[in-house]
């Protein structure tokens, strides 16, 4: 039995590469790992409908995580395994926070991962926005009145834009929400992009990593996780191997985690390879 038994992974600039697909040597490696009954999770910051395009060709016994960890099923369509959603109240307070600052929310509605965005139909499309939506099917719905319209808990809130204004937004609602959210920041410095994931508090991808190792019976010292940037390290460090890959933020490698190839170099390969497929 490999030493690690659940290797939980990021999707952008880890398991996908720089094309936004998953390299052969990724897949061989994945299905080499699941054939010696390691399990194997997929958590990212995108919503399932974005994620799904990009690994429906992979085996459906893998464990889902989109949303930055405010979801969890087995596979692309099995069960939900864990929900957390933003108490509307709490998202309410998100959205005056928003509007004092000139920030800009986009909601994910839908408790089981496939629903749809709303978007205030006032607010400004900038760049990062622009970048965002046109990645996303369907385009977001347009409203009035974001608040008003919100009749439900939501999933997810995000905010994109300049990687300080982000900082700043996160600055902000952490300092007037605290304990009522959760907050991850993804940020593409060649780029100058931030994202900043708002979710429900104990929905994080370190948080995912812990439900899906105690469900499973998998102590944590046989847990792995992969990943490429900031929204990863709590589950970088939750994991008892984490493995950051050779194109990640800069802060992350210096933090003494195990690090492999980029995500061009086939890199979750290698740490599988590595770490799991040659201990078995």
């Amino acid at each position: 039995m490999p030493r690690f038994r659940l290797v939980a992974m990021d999707l952008d600039g880890t398991l996908l590469d720089s094309r936004h697909s998953v390299p052969e040597r990724n897949r061989l490696a994945l299905q080499s790992a699941q054939k010696q009954g390691v399990k194997l999770a997929l958590v990212t910051g995108r919503r399932l409908p974005s994620a799904r395009r990009y690994v429906s060709h992979l085996s459906q016994d893998l464990l889902m995580v989109p949303n930055g960890g405010a979801l969890i099923r087995r596979g692309l369509d099995g069960p939900i395994l864990r929900r957390k959603l933003i108490p509307l109240e709490v998202s309410r307070k998100v959205f005056a926070l928003a509007r004092a600052i000139g920030a800009v929310p986009v909601v994910h509605v839908g408790p089981d991962g496939d629903g749809g965005l709303l978007m205030d139909s006032q607010a400004p499309l900038t760049p990062s926005l622009e970048l965002y939506i046109d990645k996303t099917t369907p385009p977001p719905q347009r409203v009035p009145d974001l608040a008003a319209t919100l009749k439900k808990d939501p999933l997810h809130i995000m905010f994109a834009g300049p990687i300080q204004e982000m900082r700043e937004t996160a600055r902000v609602i952490k300092e007037k929400l605290g304990s009522q959210l959760n907050l991850a920041r993804t940020e593409y410095e060649k780029s100058d992009l931030g994202i900043l994931d708002v979710l429900a508090p104990g929905a994080s991808k370190a948080e995912a990593l812990r439900f899906m190792a105690e469900s499973e019976g998998i102590p944590r010292d046989e847990t792995m996780a992969i990943g490429d940037n900031w929204n990863d390290l709590g589950m970088l460090e939750a994991a008892g191997l984490g493995v950051v890959m050779a194109n990640s933020v800069p802060e992350l490698r210096a933090r003494g985690f195990a690090v492999t190839g980029s995500n061009d170099e086939c890199g979750v390969a290698q740490a599988l390879e590595r770490y799991v497929l040659s201990e078995s």
